[in-house]
């Protein structure tokens, strides 16, 4: 049986029809490869932003939070681990780094993190663009996004960069 006089006659009547389902299945079509895409990089650049810690400790409380806050950035209220946990880790002979991570302050909607030297030139690794690494506890490293010049001041606010935008 030659299925074309029934697809010519049905071209001939519902033209408008056939071109809206062709037209449906193509935005189908590329709305399901822009999910993908759009899927795969959400994967490969959470992997890269947590590709750098190998193990996370925190202070008792949601794991989930813990990795979201540090590695991620999203703003909660955690507990700090008391500071002799710090340096039975930082004595650990299998420990090569162990930094303090903390977050709950901001400025101009930009997070402020605290670490420690090394965290921040990857123990000697990654060199600053610009500047040097704080030499006290009155300075700070800028990320290449925030609005300010080496040698301005600040004044940081308690709260996350969403509560705290200008």
């Amino acid at each position: 049986m030659n299925p074309f006089p029934f697809v010519w006659s049905e071209w001939r009547q519902a033209r408008a029809t056939l071109l809206a389902m062709a037209l449906l299945i193509a935005i189908a079509g590329a709305i399901s490869l822009g999910i993908g895409a759009v899927e795969r990089a959400v994967r490969e650049s959470s992997a890269r932003a947590a590709a750098r810690f190998d193990l996370i400790v925190g202070a008792a409380g949601s794991e989930t939070q813990l990795v979201l806050t540090t590695v991620y950035l999203q703003p909660a209220a955690l507990r700090l681990m008391p500071l002799d946990v710090l340096q039975r880790l930082r004595s650990d002979p299998g420990v090569v780094l162990a930094a303090p991570i903390a977050t709950g302050d901001s400025y101009k909607g930009f997070p402020i993190v605290g670490v420690d030297q090394a965290f921040i030139s990857r123990q000697g690794s990654s060199p600053l663009a610009a500047g040097r690494i704080f030499g006290n506890d009155q300075e700070a490293v800028l990320g290449a996004s925030v609005p300010m010049q080496l040698g301005e001041s600040y004044t940081p606010l308690h709260g996350s960069a969403g509560e705290n935008a200008l």
